[in-house]
C-alpha cells in the first residue's frame, strides 16, 4: 500500500531544494476550486447573444464579452462604484 500525502504537505516537506518553484505550488495549490468565474461568463455570453443576437459570429461575442469584462473593472475604480445608487452594481450587494 502507498503512502497518500497531500501535494500542500508534500510540497512543504520536499520542496526546499527549489524555492521559486516550491513558492509557485504553494500560490497554485491555495487557491479555492470554484466554477463561479465560468458561470459568470457564461452568464454574460447569453447576455450578449440572445434571442434577438444570435447571428454574432463567436469571434465577435467573444470579443463583446471582454470589453463588457473590462469595462466592468475599470469601473470599480470609479467612485460611484463605491457610494451612492449604483453602489457595487456587478456585486449584486
Amino acid at each position: 500500500m502507498r503512502f497518500h500525502e497531500e501535494p500542500i504537505s508534500w510540497w512543504a516537506n520536499h520542496g526546499a531544494s527549489t524555492p521559486l518553484l516550491q513558492s509557485l505550488a504553494f500560490k497554485l495549490l491555495m487557491q479555492s476550486a470554484s466554477s463561479s468565474c465560468c458561470e459568470r461568463n457564461w452568464s454574460t455570453y447569453s447576455f450578449i447573444q440572445n434571442i434577438k443576437r444570435n447571428k454574432l459570429t463567436p469571434s465577435r461575442a467573444d470579443d463583446l464579452v471582454f470589453v463588457h469584462y473590462n469595462l466592468r473593472l475599470l469601473s470599480r475604480n470609479e467612485n460611484d462604484y463605491k457610494e451612492g445608487e449604483t453602489k457595487y452594481w456587478d456585486l449584486g450587494m
